[in-house]
């Protein structure tokens, strides 16, 4: 066994059968990689923005509400449907936001786990 770190967005789908097979095998641990703008739009107006796989791009009005409600309510949608899939794989997952130290989380994430 060794440990296995797979460092991602974990924005994609159709992944817990390989996630589940490599848990199976190895400890696994997911590293979901996020930005403040990936949990919060800010108001700034008119935003065009684009799927970078499928090059499709829209037209975003910020400085509507629902709009930033929606935006959020769908990154912790997100971030729960990756913490259920990472749980029933037997895996663990770790939440780095960009302008964090990640040394100091994953020393205490090791910490944690020795007890």
């Amino acid at each position: 066994k060794s440990i296995a770190f797979i460092m991602s967005d974990f924005i994609d789908e159709q992944y817990e059968d390989k996630l589940r097979v490599m848990s199976s095998r190895h400890d696994v641990i997911g590293l979901k990689i996020y930005d403040k703008m990936d949990m919060q739009l800010p108001d700034i107006g008119m935003l065009e923005v684009e799927d970078l796989e499928t090059g499709k791009t829209q037209w975003l009005d910020t400085s509507d509400t629902l709009v930033r409600h929606n935006y959020q309510q769908n990154f912790m949608h997100q971030s729960e449907l990756c913490k259920n899939i990472f749980k029933k794989s037997g895996a663990d997952l770790l939440h780095l936001r960009t302008d964090e130290d990640y040394v100091k989380i994953l020393q205490q994430f090791f910490i944690r786990r020795r007890k």
